[in-house]
């Protein structure tokens, strides 16, 4: 069963330097027709998305799209999603696109949560990232969502930025507290090939905290969320109790999710597949076929499930990977038990987990497994 439908927007007004994601800046006409034809392929799934229990429309940035071409987005999705039926609907938002008319929108089609690109409220380093300062617009865009009834909101956050120091990002988190999220997403940046970022990088224009700074941030920012009341439930999510992603634990619980649009994944029927990254070939796919799929991927879903499930808190169900793989975890990952002996893994009857020392060390952990 589809439990989450994932719809992506790419359109941006401008590039950030570190984003890889499908992504481009686009005249009105090119977002107009993408749209029509992301109502193509809507259609084209409709007889599966009544089964869908969470929506999550991320981009590129979806809030920039004008307010008639999201209403109309918004209302073919309505016509074929069951509203009493969904736990979460998310839209991501810029701070500068929260206005009257597109928070008014949100409500008209039963939108319970938006996911806000923050990144950091230094100036300076937002600068760097290709990114504006969010901290007086944020506040009065916040403002708007709370006098239209809509308090559950996210923040997106980032740390190891070119040149910050821990001090910067507890900077960032007295800003972000202060403003009172449900949720916070609190990525380490990662530096990706072919982005501008990587280019000023390989030209010694920027260069990054080293890795003492980097454990310093992280363990100011599990301190301090946990003190404020944020749940850690991921390697890089922060909630409020009851505040979780409903969407992003279908991901790490390896449960079946729809993507549609450009560049979108899919995971269905013991699949894995994506659509078109390009926008021509994708609007060129959805024209002949109805859909944007491109290709099938690699699909081992014994490794994605121990991958994903460590990656929460809770951790991973022993009985619910025997159950479906016919064997136990130790049996296919033997080198679990040495990250048992180490401290890195801890179990109980139940469950294995990461502990919090594995937790920052998991890219070893997951790397020495597979």
């Amino acid at each position: 069963m589809i439990k989450g439908l994932y719809v992506h927007i790419p359109f941006c007004r401008k590039i950030c330097t570190y984003c890889d994601f499908p992504k481009l800046v686009a005249p009105l006409s090119y977002q107009r027709e993408y749209i029509d034809l992301l109502i193509q392929e809507i259609r084209h799934y409709h007889e599966r998305l009544p089964e869908v229990r969470t929506v999550y429309i991320g981009g590129g940035t979806p809030s920039g799209l004008e307010p008639g071409l999201l209403d109309t987005l918004l209302s073919e999705i309505s016509r074929h999603v069951l509203a009493e039926r969904l736990q979460e609907y998310t839209v991501e938002f810029n701070p500068e696109d929260i206005t009257p008319v597109k928070v008014e929108i949100m409500k008209k089609h039963h939108v319970s949560r938006i996911s806000v690109g923050v990144e950091t409220f230094n100036p300076a380093l937002a600068m760097t990232i290709g990114r504006s300062d969010p901290t007086t617009i944020l506040a009065s865009g916040l403002e708007i969502l709370r006098n239209n009834n809509i308090t559950n909101y996210s923040f997106d956050l980032l740390y190891g930025l070119p040149g910050q120091k821990a001090e910067a990002v507890a900077y960032d988190l007295d800003k972000a507290l202060s403003l009172e999220p449900k949720h916070i997403s609190y990525y380490s940046l990662i530096l990706e090939p072919r982005t501008k970022l990587e280019h000023d990088w390989r030209n010694h224009l920027v260069s990054f905290p080293d890795e003492e700074e980097l454990v310093k941030m992280s363990d100011l920012i599990d301190t301090r969320l946990d003190q404020s009341g944020f749940k850690r439930y991921e390697i890089s999510n922060y909630a409020k109790e009851g505040y979780e992603s409903k969407h992003n634990l279908i991901y790490w619980r390896l449960e079946e999710y729809l993507g549609l649009g450009m560049g979108a994944s899919s995971q269905i029927d013991n699949r894995r597949f994506h659509n078109a990254r390009q926008l021509k070939a994708y609007m060129e796919s959805v024209r002949k076929q109805g859909s944007g799929y491109e290709a099938d991927e690699p699909f081992e879903p014994d490794k994605e499930l121990v991958m994903l499930g460590l990656r929460l808190v809770e951790g991973l169900e022993k009985g619910r990977f025997e159950a479906r793989f016919k064997l136990s975890i130790f049996e296919r990952f033997p080198d679990m038990k040495v990250h048992l002996l180490n401290g890195l893994l801890q179990e109980d009857d139940q469950r294995i987990w990461l502990s919090k020392r594995g937790m920052d060390l998991s890219n070893y952990v997951l790397s020495s497994l597979f």
